[in-house]
Protein backbone atom coordinates (compact mmCIF):
# COMPACT_ATOMS: atom_id res chain seq x y z
CA UNK A 1 0.00 0.00 0.00
CA UNK A 2 2.86 2.38 0.70
CA UNK A 3 4.05 2.06 -2.93
CA UNK A 4 0.73 3.49 -4.08
CA UNK A 5 0.92 6.32 -1.55
CA UNK A 6 4.50 7.08 -2.60
CA UNK A 7 3.46 7.08 -6.25
CA UNK A 8 0.59 9.48 -5.57
CA UNK A 9 2.82 11.78 -3.50
CA UNK A 10 5.46 11.75 -6.24
CA UNK A 11 2.84 12.50 -8.90
CA UNK A 12 1.38 15.35 -6.85
CA UNK A 13 4.84 16.78 -6.35
CA UNK A 14 5.78 16.63 -10.04
CA UNK A 15 2.48 18.18 -11.10
CA UNK A 16 2.63 20.77 -8.28
CA UNK A 17 -0.71 19.64 -6.89
CA UNK A 18 -1.33 20.86 -3.37
CA UNK A 19 -4.37 18.78 -2.31
CA UNK A 20 -6.89 16.19 -3.44
CA UNK A 21 -9.36 19.01 -4.12
CA UNK A 22 -6.78 20.74 -6.31
CA UNK A 23 -6.24 17.44 -8.18
CA UNK A 24 -9.97 17.10 -8.85
CA UNK A 25 -10.18 20.68 -10.15
CA UNK A 26 -7.21 20.08 -12.45
CA UNK A 27 -8.75 16.91 -13.84
CA UNK A 28 -12.08 18.68 -14.43
CA UNK A 29 -10.29 21.48 -16.29
CA UNK A 30 -8.41 18.96 -18.46
CA UNK A 31 -11.62 17.04 -19.22
CA UNK A 32 -13.60 20.13 -20.20
CA UNK A 33 -10.68 21.50 -22.21
CA UNK A 34 -10.21 18.33 -24.22
CA UNK A 35 -13.86 18.13 -25.13
CA UNK A 36 -14.15 21.80 -26.01
CA UNK A 37 -10.92 21.85 -28.02
CA UNK A 38 -12.07 18.93 -30.13
CA UNK A 39 -15.51 20.49 -30.59
CA UNK A 40 -14.04 23.85 -31.66
CA UNK A 41 -11.56 22.15 -34.00
CA UNK A 42 -14.33 20.19 -35.69
CA UNK A 43 -16.42 23.35 -36.05
CA UNK A 44 -13.54 25.27 -37.61
CA UNK A 45 -12.69 22.46 -40.00
CA UNK A 46 -16.34 22.07 -40.99
CA UNK A 47 -16.65 25.80 -41.57
CA UNK A 48 -13.53 25.82 -43.75
CA UNK A 49 -14.67 22.63 -45.52
CA UNK A 50 -11.07 21.39 -45.62
CA UNK A 51 -11.91 17.70 -45.67
CA UNK A 52 -13.30 18.01 -49.19
CA UNK A 53 -10.73 20.54 -50.40
CA UNK A 54 -7.46 18.81 -49.47
CA UNK A 55 -6.13 15.27 -49.44
CA UNK A 56 -6.08 13.25 -46.20
CA UNK A 57 -2.28 13.51 -46.17
CA UNK A 58 -2.62 17.27 -45.68
CA UNK A 59 -5.91 17.27 -43.77
CA UNK A 60 -4.88 15.11 -40.78
CA UNK A 61 -1.62 16.89 -39.91
CA UNK A 62 -3.43 20.21 -40.32
CA UNK A 63 -6.21 18.99 -38.02
CA UNK A 64 -3.68 17.97 -35.37
CA UNK A 65 -1.90 21.33 -35.58
CA UNK A 66 -5.18 23.24 -35.31
CA UNK A 67 -6.26 21.05 -32.38
CA UNK A 68 -2.95 21.67 -30.60
CA UNK A 69 -3.29 25.46 -30.91
CA UNK A 70 -6.94 25.50 -29.90
CA UNK A 71 -6.21 23.22 -26.93
CA UNK A 72 -3.62 25.64 -25.54
CA UNK A 73 -6.01 28.59 -25.83
CA UNK A 74 -8.97 26.63 -24.46
CA UNK A 75 -6.94 25.34 -21.52
CA UNK A 76 -6.29 28.87 -20.30
CA UNK A 77 -9.88 29.98 -20.96
CA UNK A 78 -11.35 27.03 -19.02
CA UNK A 79 -8.84 27.44 -16.17
CA UNK A 80 -9.89 31.02 -15.48
CA UNK A 81 -13.37 30.27 -13.98
CA UNK A 82 -11.84 27.53 -11.83
CA UNK A 83 -9.24 29.94 -10.43
CA UNK A 84 -6.33 27.99 -11.89
CA UNK A 85 -5.05 30.48 -14.49
CA UNK A 86 -1.53 30.71 -13.01
CA UNK A 87 -1.21 26.95 -12.59
CA UNK A 88 -2.13 26.20 -16.19
CA UNK A 89 -0.11 29.10 -17.56
CA UNK A 90 2.97 27.57 -15.91
CA UNK A 91 1.91 24.16 -17.19
CA UNK A 92 1.63 25.39 -20.79
CA UNK A 93 4.92 27.28 -20.64
CA UNK A 94 6.70 24.20 -19.30
CA UNK A 95 5.13 21.99 -21.98
CA UNK A 96 5.95 24.35 -24.84
CA UNK A 97 9.52 24.72 -23.57
CA UNK A 98 9.93 20.94 -23.62
CA UNK A 99 8.90 20.73 -27.27
CA UNK A 100 11.17 23.63 -28.20
CA UNK A 101 8.74 26.53 -28.43
CA UNK A 102 9.72 29.54 -26.34
CA UNK A 103 7.16 32.16 -25.34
Amino acid sequence: MSKIVNYIENFYSRMEIISHRHFIIIMIVFAITGSLALFFTLQILSFMNLKELVSPIIFWPLRIIILFVIYQITLIMVAIPFGEFNYFLRFIKKFLKRIGIKI
